[in-house]
């Protein structure tokens, strides 16, 4: 297995990494919407939150040689009201077909 780190996406609160590759497959840990130029959460509202979040796992996906477009499935979790259609349109823009998605509150 390789670890992936890069500076593009925010380093990691926890004793992990930023995305491991195990054969041909990409596993990303979670994200959260920071800056990683900044180190701090930007966006004010939940749509530019999940853009950036979004930014994040595209930045750890080029870093391990992969990318938006080969994504299989996303899994997001949120506490305020739900975001899956801007995430619906985040991820329609930079992959086909859709990727599967799961979405919990």
């Amino acid at each position: 297995m390789k670890t992936i780190f890069t500076p593009d996406a925010p380093e990691t609160i926890g004793p992990y990494s930023q995305a491991k590759i195990s054969g041909n497959f990409v596993f990303t840990s979670g994200q959260i919407p920071v800056n990683p130029k900044t180190g701090a959460i930007e966006e004010p509202d939940i749509t530019g939150q999940t853009v950036q979040v979004c930014k994040n796992v595209k930045a750890i996906l080029e870093a391990a040689g992969s990318g938006m477009n080969k994504v299989v499935k996303t899994m997001c979790f949120w506490q305020t009201s739900p975001t899956l259609p801007t995430l619906t349109k985040f991820i329609s823009n930079t992959s086909s077909p859709l990727p599967r998605a799961a979405a919990l509150r």
